[in-house]
């Protein structure tokens, strides 16, 4: 992890991994698969299943599953260096 950038690079390349299966059509990743991606990331769970939610590092706001790697993903491409 180089600089300001606030998550390490396996954490970037799997959301973009399961980002780009999601597109392609692929079958869903399993959801293990993108618990762990979010608590590499630092999230916090509260819940198992379909049901659990999401907080991010220092935030207060709980996120279902999915919206979390919207969230996540989104932090991702907004840090700064991206694109060079």
């Amino acid at each position: 992890m180089g600089g300001r950038e606030k998550y390490p690079d396996e954490v970037r390349r799997e959301v973009d991994r399961l980002r780009d299966e999601r597109l392609r059509g692929a079958p869903a990743p399993k959801a293990a698969d993108e618990a762990r991606v979010l608590e590499a990331a630092g999230w916090e769970r509260r819940g198992e299943g379909p049901k659990a939610i999401w907080r991010k590092p220092g935030g207060g706001r709980w996120w279902p599953h999915y919206q979390a790697l919207v969230e996540l993903r989104r932090e991702i491409l907004s840090e700064p260096g991206e694109g060079e």
